[in-house]
């Protein structure tokens, strides 16, 4: 499947959807809900290649922690990495990557809670 191919929903489409209450420390949900799409926060695959193949071969068990709505796992899977755990706190962005990937079942997206 090559990327751009999967139709989805609009991150204001799911967080219109949502019944998931926003954390009142961080406007990030709301961001997400003005229709932003795919962002690279770090940085693109291409970017840090040389370090995901330096560390990481395409069997291994891959955790991308604070995933948010980058394009980082779609790109490692594309390029084979076939064992990708997509985590955030954002339920928002959470729920929009398991429709996102829902054909997918090497990419896995699962919210995380990390109040103290």
């Amino acid at each position: 499947m090559a990327p751009g191919t999967i139709s989805t929903p609009t991150t204001s489409q799911i967080y219109q959807k949502s019944y998931f209450p926003i954390p009142s420390f961080s406007n990030y949900d709301r961001d997400l809900a003005k229709g932003k799409d795919m962002f690279d926060w770090y940085q693109t695959f291409q970017g840090c290649k040389e370090s995901i193949t330096d560390y990481c071969k395409k069997d291994s068990k891959i955790l991308n922690l604070g995933c948010g709505n980058s394009n980082l796992s779609w790109e490692m899977y594309c390029q084979g990495y076939k064992d990708i755990t997509n985590l955030d706190w954002s339920q928002v962005v959470i729920e929009y990557l398991n429709i996102k990937y829902q054909e997918i079942d090497e990419l896995k997206c699962k919210p995380i809670c990390c109040f103290a």
